[in-house]
């Protein structure tokens, strides 16, 4: 490890790492001993930092596999996409490799991804800018309202919209 000047930190020296005013906290707090190869241990730091990033994928692959159940659903096909649900009751002779081509369900489904993409620029901003806890309030405001939307919705745009907040939320 180097200090600002590029000279070798010596052994035992306590370090403290911040980030623009923020502190990174350790299991032992914030300050962190460097080893005898120059090293700091930031086992810590890291398996929290990871355990938020597999959140978040959690939560998408979650998002994705309740979406998929629940477009082959005689319910859901009957309210929202009754031109497909038609089709299924048809027990037509077909395969099953792009049985369903129509923009309308994709757009239902890949919304998950495009707002995930479009909100991240947004959250570095309002991160950046207005600091984490504005990020999450904002994410979570998001979430909810996707929700109630989805919650209540009547038709396949209330259903897109509500994923777009809620996987903006995520």
């Amino acid at each position: 490890m180097f200090d600002v000047y590029g000279n070798h930190v010596e052994e035992g020296l306590e370090v403290q790492f911040q980030l623009d005013g923020f502190s990174i906290p350790g299991l032992i707090g914030s300050k962190h001993k460097v080893d005898n190869l120059g090293r700091i241990d930031l086992g810590g730091i890291l398996k929290v930092t990871a355990g938020y990033g597999k959140q978040g994928g959690s939560l998408f692959g979650y998002d994705l596999g309740v979406s998929g159940g629940v477009t082959s659903m005689d319910d859901f096909l009957k309210e929202f996409f009754p031109k497909i649900y038609r089709r299924k009751q048809a027990h037509l002779h077909e395969t099953n490799y792009c049985k369903n081509d129509i923009q309308l369900l994709t757009l239902f489904t890949s919304s998950l991804y495009f707002a995930g993409l479009v909100s991240t620029f947004g959250a570095s901003y309002v991160t950046r800018n207005k600091r984490r806890r504005a990020s999450i309030l904002v994410g979570a405001v998001s979430f909810f309202l996707g929700g109630a939307i989805n919650a209540g919705a009547v038709n396949i745009t209330m259903l897109i919209v509500g994923r777009i907040l809620l996987d903006a939320g995520i």
